[in-house]
């Protein structure tokens, strides 16, 4: 039961996201489901030898939207 409701949470937090306008440094970007910016954030390394970086929200979140 609480693995869903993180999971309905971080959906809701993600389509919020892609309802806002953001701005890509290299452009227009084709929008993005919540399921890819999912996959992108899963398999995004946060973590080298050991240690884990400290990386904001929001830093994650662009980091997805953004991503070629």
């Amino acid at each position: 039961m609480s693995e869903a409701m993180r999971a309905g949470y971080c959906i809701g937090v993600l389509e919020q996201y892609n309802k806002e306008n953001h701005y890509c440094s290299y452009g227009d970007i084709d929008v993005r489901n919540w399921y890819q910016m999912a996959k992108i954030i899963a398999n995004e390394p946060y973590y080298k030898n050991g240690d884990i970086f400290n990386i904001s929200s929001s830093t994650v979140l662009k980091k997805a939207y953004c991503y070629e």
